[in-house]
């Protein structure tokens, strides 16, 4: 290999290494590695071993602030092996040994030239075109030194003016940011607010409607009442929410006739009990406001106006309840179904009348029916006076009856959601009816939570009353 080549290949190899030496200095890794694998491929061309020694080394640094310890280990294994392959080669192929070769190429060129020229005119200008040809080399090396620094110079304000406009993005994002948040935070506070007093609100509303319903049951028949004049009974009485639309009425009354001046002036005592189960319109408060309503005219109707007769009673309470909601002269259609009997145990006899809502009776293990007028009490009238039907059932031998509102049998639930139905509510009693009344109310609850399930929710008021005379 001829001197000059071999001096310039490795300038251009330590050129390459100085470059990577730069940008490594400056944390520009991938230049780097570029120009130091630049100088390996001209030092193995070459075999400048110095110049590869040189390369492997800073790869392996680089690799290893890279945190790539695998490549760093692989590029300091090759330097090792560099440095041993350097030491150990023969001197023929060693960098003495070319540069021996080189300058005995030389000097045979020197002495063929000194036989046609002279030697020293020759070796001047050898020496010209060589430090020409090196001056060219180094020209070249700074124009493409420069040209690359302008490029990256170009390349790192471009890459600047991008992040300017993304931080100024970015910057103009967290403005908009913190002014939403700003926002939300007063709608928080607003939410916040409105939740504390909706929860107020709601905290007052339950606990009237917690007084209320107190208040509604205190009205109810009780337990005591019941006992003194049934042996026998259950009351399932289960509101869809804290007060109810449905309610049960029961009073003792002395029906005794009072003797005229031509008769025994002793006065025979008669008593009669009256009972009512009741379904107002709606439920839930509105139907509570009903109910109330309708407890307060059935006490005025029956122990203030003395009136004992089922059809009369309802026919004075629905003129009341028509008269007190202006139903006359307004659209307003509220009302209430009504199943009432007056037992007559001294003379072995149960009258009953219903509006819209039946009672059903047992005899000698034969259920019977008997239906309501199918007219509400109070709501819209197109008649011009509503009359209700009184029925009569001999209770000499004994019997079992029942009043109820429509609530269980209008109950969805099932396999296919759908109503429970009045023929297998019926069907329900009478399965039942030989069982003591407690445990019939126990098997009506199993039967109500089987149908329902946890899919469906109770969809009205639920009221039946059974009791054995």
């Amino acid at each position: 290999m001829p001197l000059y080549t071999y001096l310039n290949a490795d300038k251009l190899a330590e050129c390459h290494n100085q470059i990577g030496e730069v940008c490594f200095q400056q944390g520009k890794y991938k230049i780097a590695i570029k120009e130091f694998q630049e100088a390996i491929l001209f030092a193995e061309i070459y075999n400048l071993s110095l110049q590869k020694q040189k390369a492997l080394f800073s790869l392996s640094e680089i690799y290893k602030i890279q945190g790539n310890n695998i490549l760093a280990l692989e590029m300091m294994d090759e330097y090792s092996n560099e440095i041993d392959d350097y030491y150990n080669q023969d001197t023929g192929e060693g960098l003495a040994g070319l540069i021996v070769m080189s300058q005995n190429e030389e000097k045979q060129k020197e002495i063929a030239l000194l036989e046609k020229e002279d030697a020293l005119k020759t070796q001047q200008l050898k020496s010209r075109n060589q430090f020409f040809y090196g001056a060219i080399v180094l020209i070249i090396l700074f124009l493409a030194f420069s040209v690359f620094s302008f490029y990256m110079s170009r390349k790192q304000k471009k890459s600047n003016i991008k992040l300017q406009e993304q931080y100024n993005q970015i910057h103009a994002q967290k403005k908009e940011l913190e002014a939403q948040s700003k926002i939300l935070d007063k709608a928080t506070r607003s939410i916040l607010r409105q939740k504390d007093e909706l929860e107020n609100k709601t905290g007052k509303i339950t606990s009237s409607i917690r007084y209320a319903s107190r208040i509604q049951k205190a009205m109810l028949p009780s337990k005591a009442m019941f006992e003194k004049h049934f042996t026998d009974y259950f009351v399932f009485f289960k509101p869809k929410e804290s007060v109810s639309g449905d309610f049960f009425w029961l009073d003792e009354i002395d029906d005794s006739k009072k003797p005229s001046l031509f008769q025994n002036s002793i006065q025979v005592q008669n008593k009669k009990l009256i009972f009512a189960v009741v379904d107002c319109t709606g439920h839930g408060v509105p139907g509570a406001f009903m109910s109330m309503l309708g407890d307060a005219y059935l006490n005025q109707i029956i122990n203030m106006q003395k009136i004992f007769e089922p059809e009369m009673i309802l026919f004075e309470l629905h003129k009341a309840i028509r008269y007190t909601l202006q139903q006359q002269e307004s659209d307003n259609n509220d009302g209430m179904d009504v199943a009432i009997s007056v037992i007559d145990k001294k003379d072995k006899t149960l009258e009953f009348a219903g509006a819209k809502n039946p009672i059903i009776y047992f005899q000698n293990n034969k259920m019977y029916r008997i239906n309501g007028d199918l007219m509400s009490i109070g709501g819209l009238q197109k008649e011009k006076v509503r009359y209700f039907t009184k029925h009569t059932i001999d209770i000499s031998i004994p019997t079992s009856a029942y009043m109820y509102s429509d609530g269980f049998q209008d109950q969805f639930g099932g396999k296919f959601g759908r109503k429970f139905m009045a023929k297998p509510f019926r069907q329900l009693l009478f399965d039942n009816h030989q069982k003591p009344f407690p445990e019939q109310k126990e098997h009506i609850n199993k039967v109500l939570k089987s149908w329902k399930k946890r899919k469906y929710n109770q969809m009205d008021d639920i009221t039946i009353v059974g009791f054995k005379i």
